[in-house]
C-alpha cells in the first residue's frame, strides 16, 4: 500500500515538475535543472529528480519545499560530476553529502535564489555529455509476456536509481495504432500493439522522430514499463528509449 501511494506521489510530481519544466523554460530547459514544490514529499523527491534527468538528460535538482528550509535530491546524467558543481554551493546550505552521480541538501529558503543565480551561472561554462549511443538490455520481451512473467517480481526490486536500474526490455514489430507529439511537440505519445494486447507508451524528448513512428507502422523499441496513474487511474505505461522503424537494423 505504501508502495502504491509513493508510486501516485511520483507520478503526480513528475506531471507537476514538466508543467513547470514548460512553463519557465518551454523547450530549453537549463543545462541543470532545479524545480520544487510545498506539496512534494522529501520521500518522492529523489524519484522525482531520477526521473526528469531521465527524461530531458540534465542534471536535476528536485526540492521538498519547508516553511524555512527545503530538502533536496540531485541526479546526474553520464558522465556529468554533481560533486564538482554542487560543493563550491555547499557554503548555503546546512547538510550536504553525496556522491559524483547523486547528492542532498538541506538549505535555508532565504538561500534559494543564491543558489538558482549559481546553477545558472555554471549551466552556462559547462556542457552536459551526450546521451549514450548504446542502451544494455536486460532480456528481449514484449511487453505482454513481461506484464505476465516479469513485472511484479521486478517491482519487488525498488528503490530503483543510479545503482539499482529498472530493468530494460527491447521489443521489436510492434503496430502503431496512434501517435502524435506532446508537451509542446517534445515528447511522443503512442499506443502500440504486441500479439497479445495494446499499451500505451511515451517517449521523452523524441518528439522529432514522429516520422518513424507513423501510424500503421511496425516499430522496435527500448522500454521500461512503470505504473501511471492519471485522473484516479492506474494502468502499465511503456517509457521507450529509443526506437527505430522495424525494417531498421535492430537496437542493441
Amino acid at each position: 500500500h505504501l508502495n502504491s501511494l509513493r508510486k501516485t506521489a511520483t507520478e503526480s510530481g513528475v506531471k507537476q515538475a514538466e508543467a513547470q519544466i514548460r512553463r519557465r523554460w518551454g523547450d530549453s530547459p537549463p543545462g541543470i535543472m532545479m524545480l520544487g514544490r510545498r506539496d512534494w514529499n522529501q520521500g518522492i523527491v529523489g524519484l522525482i529528480a531520477s526521473r526528469l534527468a531521465e527524461a530531458h538528460h540534465r542534471p536535476t535538482i528536485a526540492l521538498s519545499v519547508g516553511e524555512r528550509e527545503s530538502r533536496a535530491s540531485a541526479r546526474s546524467v553520464n558522465d556529468f560530476n554533481l560533486m564538482e558543481v554542487l560543493e563550491p554551493a555547499s557554503y548555503l546550505m546546512t547538510r550536504f553529502g553525496g556522491h559524483e552521480q547523486a547528492a542532498g541538501f538541506t538549505i535555508p529558503n532565504d538561500n534559494l535564489s543564491e543558489l538558482a543565480e549559481f546553477l545558472e551561472s555554471v549551466s552556462q561554462g559547462r556542457t552536459v555529455p551526450e546521451r549514450e549511443s548504446r542502451i544494455e538490455v536486460d532480456m528481449r520481451s514484449d511487453p505482454s509476456m513481461v506484464k505476465r512473467d516479469l513485472f511484479e517480481f521486478s517491482e519487488r526490486l525498488e528503490p530503483f536509481g543510479q545503482a539499482n536500474p529498472r530493468p530494460r526490455f527491447m521489443s521489436t514489430s510492434l503496430r502503431v495504432l496512434d501517435s502524435r507529439r506532446v508537451g509542446t511537440g517534445e515528447h511522443l505519445k503512442l499506443r502500440v500493439r504486441d500479439k497479445v494486447e495494446t499499451w500505451d507508451a511515451i517517449a521523452f524528448r523524441q518528439g522529432d522522430r514522429i516520422s518513424d513512428v507513423a501510424t500503421g507502422s511496425d516499430v522496435d523499441i527500448v522500454y521500461q514499463m512503470e505504473r501511471n496513474t492519471w485522473n484516479g487511474r492506474t494502468s502499465l505505461q511503456l517509457v521507450v528509449e529509443d526506437l527505430a522503424r522495424s525494417h531498421q537494423p535492430e537496437l542493441t
